[in-house]
């Protein structure tokens, strides 16, 4: 057997978290990675998956999923991501968890990885599927706030709210259901949303609308998050009259949209100056 590529501080080290020393085809990235992956097992490609939280991502910490094919009555996020890990394994694909892509490099005829802890993986090819990050508000308050009254998970951080009132901004399906699953935990969920209306599914609308836990303000902007050390209160202004009121939740959970993380992935990868680049998802 030759000698792993793996490095830690400039030595070789053998680890459990790698067996083989060049891959066929390394997937950096969630979900799609591990559908990618699954298929490039199945061929034969001897397959290694970075990621840099758990597999499966954000939909991996999505409560529930009901538009996923194959799954009637809905599944959870974390039993998708367990399932779609379970059956790359199966395959033989290796996953390695908790590891940030630092940068990538062209030693012809490989693609280098070198990861956060100094640990360097070799391929034929690399696989970019880095999927997005939950898009802030940019609102004066929310980055002194984030992590003590101000998430982006509820899933993560909703059982911290027992018993208090919480708001939710965004309306679209993921504040919708992400409100309806903090109804488990707080007295009281209110949703505000920026346009005249929701922008969630229909069905999902009828079911908050129709939730004794949860108020609905339509036309209604986020000005300023006020507090040092702890949320104190939110000023939002109505769109339609221009009136500010003032709300005073526990916490603000941040549903707006998604920022493709593909730009930071292709920057880092022409950072290495390479002719042939991966396929990037």
């Amino acid at each position: 057997m030759t000698t792993p590529v793996t490095k830690i501080d400039g030595e070789v080290v053998v680890g459990l978290d790698r067996k083989r020393d060049f891959y066929d085809l390394i997937v950096v990235g969630g979900p799609a990675g591990l559908l990618a992956s699954i298929y490039a097992a199945r061929e034969g490609l001897e397959t290694l998956i970075v990621e840099r939280a758990s597999p499966g991502g954000q939909a991996g910490i999505t409560e529930r999923l009901e538009n996923f094919p194959g799954f009637p009555e809905g599944i959870t996020g974390d039993e998708l991501a367990d399932r779609l890990t379970t059956q790359a394994r199966r395959f033989g694909v290796e996953i390695l968890e908790a590891q940030e892509v630092q940068e990538l490099r062209l030693d012809d005829p490989y693609r280098v990885v070198l990861l956060g802890n100094g640990g360097e993986h070799c391929a034929k090819a690399v696989l970019l599927a880095t999927g997005s990050r939950y898009r802030p508000l940019n609102e004066p308050g929310e980055r002194e706030l984030i992590g003590i009254n101000m998430h982006y998970c509820a899933t993560c951080d909703g059982p911290f709210y027992k018993g208090k009132e919480v708001l939710v901004v965004g309306g679209g399906n993921s504040g919708v259901e992400e409100g309806l699953f903090l109804t488990r935990f707080a007295t009281k969920v209110t949703i505000a949303e920026f346009t005249p209306q929701l922008k969630a599914s229909q069905i999902l609308q009828d079911k908050a609308y129709n939730h004794p836990q949860i108020e609905i303000l339509t036309n209604s902007e986020v000005m300023e998050l006020r507090g040092q050390r702890s949320l104190e209160a939110v000023l939002l202004r109505d769109l339609a009259t221009g009136e500010v009121r003032e709300l005073h939740s526990s916490g603000v959970f941040v549903f707006i949209g998604l920022t493709p993380r593909g730009a930071r992935a292709a920057h880092v990868w022409m950072s290495a100056q390479c002719v042939n680049p991966p396929v990037i998802a």
